[in-house]
């Protein structure tokens, strides 16, 4: 048996200086808003909608700096069972070339989270910022962005301040 380059030293990386992947990592904190391309503003924790699923109560009002969104989650098919989930709404980040679709951002920590409604599917978001958003259903084994019925990409929500958007019934499929 023949060993070819064995060494005690450890072996060093060669792409320390530069990132291997060609996305901005600066400046995200210079971002202004979620319309700008990506780095988008860090955001902190919101505890009305990132705490553990809460007892659903009467969808809230707006406030005049702040959209809700709501809507009915069930399962497929004809079935009027909901659909009980973890529901997210993830930031869309615009591409900076023109021509390619927003991606979606999304952090289970620091994302908008749903207060659903375990008998009937209803779910709101309360206090999010205006801007677009996907939505995002969460499990441990797999996460799923709703698609758009009739395009097929991804089904994007333009949340404005002070309005309430409601999606109706959504149903997985």
């Amino acid at each position: 048996m023949t060993v070819v380059g064995c060494s005690t030293a450890t072996a060093q990386p060669t792409h320390l200086e530069s990132d291997p992947y060609p996305f901005l990592t600066d400046n995200i904190e210079n971002a202004k808003d979620g319309n700008e391309p990506y780095p988008f503003e860090k955001t902190t924790p919101n505890p009305e909608t990132t705490s553990e699923l809460e007892e659903f109560e009467t969808v809230p009002s707006p406030s005049h700096d702040y959209g809700v969104v709501t809507g009915i989650l069930l399962q497929p098919g004809d079935q009027e069972d909901p659909y009980l989930a973890e529901i997210f709404l993830g930031r869309a980040i615009e591409a900076q070339q023109p021509g390619y679709e927003p991606i979606v951002g999304f952090s289970r920590e620091m994302d908008p989270k749903a207060v659903q409604d375990q008998e009937t599917g209803e779910f709101y978001f309360s206090d999010i910022l205006p801007g677009k958003y996907a939505l995002i259903i969460w499990n441990p084994i797999s996460s799923y962005i709703f698609k758009d019925e009739n395009s097929g990409g991804f089904l994007f929500l333009d949340v404005e301040a002070g309005s309430t958007l409601n999606l109706g019934e959504l149903r997985m499929p």
